[in-house]
């Protein structure tokens, strides 16, 4: 992040000291940690049953900062957490997406579901990098996640060769033939499906949860509807007014609904809501 102090003075706090919380009695300890250790006892039919000598997450404190040392080495440009949600990402300034916390839908993109009755209770705590959406040299630019799913934009550049113009026969062309680079934001969505707010139509429709119909948990990022080309030579208007970026600049997630903003090369915004419609809500 941009600051006015100097980073060199500033010592990471990399832990509190929190056993009176650890005091109190097996109840309000429970609350507090996340400590689940008077779980009832599973049925032999539960897929997710805890084996006995599995490896279990270490006590959770809610509500503690705490220094992650996993990324003491990466400088962080964006944070994107929902407050009803229970998982968080990150991109790096190399744009690296990384993400942890809540996986039981897929929401993190690693290609996996965490199940919640599991030895983790669903979560990954380790920051973990999305590395699909790496692929082809793309670099993410913008995160936003919601409760159960999340959205990445994603900037990938290419260059292709521009012909010289033809001339009558006899004549120079105009221009030798030269490259243009051109740049693509395309926006990644993964996590519970549900009200198509991830912009993908599933294939597969399961059982309907809630009274509403819930689609299949997307794993991993896939590409939705939305992509935008990016001039190389945009400027500011002259006018003295301050215009938003090109592509897409800005996006949301909440709990059943998606957002974006677009800047088209025409100098146009856009935007694009998706997700439950009931009521109006879009």
């Amino acid at each position: 992040f941009a600051s006015g102090y100097d980073e060199g003075n500033i010592a990471p706090i990399k832990s509190f000291d929190c056993t009176h919380l650890l005091e109190q009695d097996d109840d309000q300890a429970q609350r507090l940690t996340g400590d689940f250790r008077h779980e009832e006892k599973k049925s032999e039919a539960d897929p997710y049953e805890v084996e006995k000598n599995a490896p279990r997450t270490p006590p959770l404190l809610h509500g503690i900062p705490t220094f992650l040392s996993n990324l003491s080495q990466v400088k962080v440009t964006q944070v994107s957490a929902h407050p009803l949600g229970s998982h968080v990402l990150l991109i790096a300034e190399a744009g690296l997406l990384y993400a942890y916390g809540r996986n039981d839908h897929g929401q993190l993109g690693l290609g996996k579901a965490t199940p919640p009755l599991g030895a983790q209770h669903g979560f990954i705590m380790t920051p973990t990098i999305v590395t699909p959406l790496i692929e082809n040299g793309g670099k993410a630019i913008a995160c936003a996640a919601g409760v159960s799913h999340s959205l990445v934009v994603v900037m990938t550049e290419e260059r292709r060769l521009i012909r010289a113009q033809t001339q009558p026969y006899g004549q120079p062309p105009h221009s030798p033939e030269a490259t243009e680079s051109l740049s693509h934001h395309q926006l990644y969505g993964f996590g519970r499906n549900d009200y198509m707010k991830i912009g993908l139509v599933s294939p597969k429709v399961s059982k309907k949860h809630n009274g509403g119909d819930e689609m299949e948990s997307v794993l991993f990022p896939r590409r939705a509807a939305l992509r935008c080309r990016v001039p190389q030579s945009w400027q500011q208007p002259g006018n003295g007014l301050t215009s938003p970026p090109p592509g897409i600049f800005s996006i949301s997630a909440s709990q059943d609904h998606s957002a974006a903003l677009v800047h088209r090369s025409t100098g146009d915004v856009e935007l694009y809501t998706w997700g439950n419609a009931m009521s109006g809500a879009l």
